[in-house]
């Protein structure tokens, strides 16, 4: 019998192409189907036609019955025109402030100055959801989120330490030049510029010491020892074992060979 004699007729092309996609599905599911030439030569249709009507019913089946659930969200995008734009800005700005995004480890550390320029940015595009701002700026969002929080700012605590080596005087005008031109802070990255970028060998002990120096950068200094621990200094000794004696400050009479009394302090 004919399928094209069955009421409504069927075309060959359409019989073939349903049986070669069920066959596909067949395959996935270990079921048994007929091979390729035995639906063709059954049908009388075309391989090529009968292969392209199977690729229509296989994107058309989804769409006649849904799988159970929610259908996932297609994750949103900017414009391509404008998510260029953007990366372009916040590469223009990095560019004429070197130092201002640098990665430290495992983390990338922003100056204030780079901030404010990326939140004045999302301002001026509030229309793109932050996710999608986020991507096209290639900033994290937690980063992001967190930025729009106000009242975060992360500490540049460098201290320089002794010097390390010595320093000419080209070497140190170019060094308060770079500097005067570094975005941030932070001395571990701008030492990373100085020695990759200027060809400087200068460690970050020197680097502080000469921008102190030069009243070009003043390090924060930490706490020092409080005046009681500064006087009680020194003041627990141990002779041997059992014997030991710890000084207070505090004046006490001692009688020397049962005579005269000789005031100490303890």
């Amino acid at each position: 019998m004919d399928i094209r004699d069955r009421e409504p007729a069927v075309a060959p092309q359409a019989a073939a192409g349903l049986l070669l996609a069920a066959r596909t599905l067949g395959a996935v599911l270990g079921l048994g189907m007929p091979r390729v030439g035995a639906i063709v030569d059954a049908t009388g249709a075309s391989r090529s036609r009968a292969y392209e009507v199977r690729d229509e019913i296989l994107a058309l089946l989804p769409s006649l019955i849904r799988c159970p659930g929610r259908p996932a969200t297609a994750a949103e995008a900017a414009p391509p025109e404008l998510a260029h734009e953007l990366r372009l800005e916040v590469l223009r700005f990095v560019m004429s402030h070197p130092g201002c995004a640098y990665t430290r480890g495992q983390r990338r550390r922003y100056t204030d100055a780079f901030r404010r320029f990326v939140l004045e940015l999302h301002e001026r595009h509030a229309e793109l959801p932050l996710p999608v701002f986020a991507e096209a700026t290639e900033i994290p969002l937690g980063t992001l989120e967190d930025w729009l929080r106000p009242g975060r700012i992360d500490p540049d605590d460098d201290e320089p330490g002794p010097p390390t080596s010595d320093a000419t005087v080209p070497k140190v005008e170019a060094l308060l030049d770079a500097w005067r031109r570094w975005s941030s802070s932070a001395l571990a990255p701008f030492g990373e510029h100085v020695r990759e970028h200027l060809r400087l060998d200068l460690s970050d002990a020197m680097i502080g010491k000469l921008l102190f120096e030069h009243g070009a950068r003043a390090p924060k200094r930490r706490r020092g020892r409080t005046p009681d621990e500064e006087a009680l200094r020194g003041a627990f000794e141990t002779f041997f074992a059992g014997a030991q004696w710890v000084g207070d400050g505090t004046e006490i009479e001692v009688l020397v060979d049962g005579g005269g009394i000789a005031s100490t302090s303890s």
